[in-house]
C-alpha cells in the first residue's frame, strides 16, 4: 500500500513566463557576448550606451521573471499543501 503520488506544481501561464524569460536571458546573454566580441569596435559613443542599456534591461526583465515564476510556484505548492492536508485531515475530495 503505497502513498498517493503528489500532484506537479504547476500554475496558469506557466510556460509563458518561463518562455519569456528564457528568451529574456538568451538575449541578453547573446548581447553580452556580441557586445565583447564582434561588435566592440563599433560601439561608440551614444550606440554604445543604448546598445549596453538594452543588454541590461535584458537581464533585468529575465530577473524579474524569475521573480514571478518564483512567487507563482509558492503559490501553487501552498495551494497543493492545503489541498493535501484537506483531503489527509478533513476526508475532503
Amino acid at each position: 500500500m503505497g502513498a498517493a503520488p503528489e500532484p506537479k506544481l504547476t500554475y496558469r501561464g506557466k510556460f509563458v513566463v518561463r518562455t519569456l524569460g528564457g528568451i529574456f536571458l538568451i538575449g541578453c546573454l547573446l548581447m553580452l557576448g556580441l557586445g565583447e566580441t564582434i561588435l566592440k569596435e563599433h560601439l561608440q559613443g551614444p550606440l554604445f550606451l543604448l546598445f549596453w542599456t538594452w543588454c541590461f534591461l535584458f537581464a533585468l526583465l529575465a530577473g524579474l521573471t524569475a521573480v514571478l515564476d518564483l512567487i507563482c510556484v509558492r503559490h501553487a505548492g501552498k495551494k497543493n499543501r492545503r489541498e493535501l492536508f484537506q483531503r489527509q485531515f478533513l476526508g475532503k475530495p
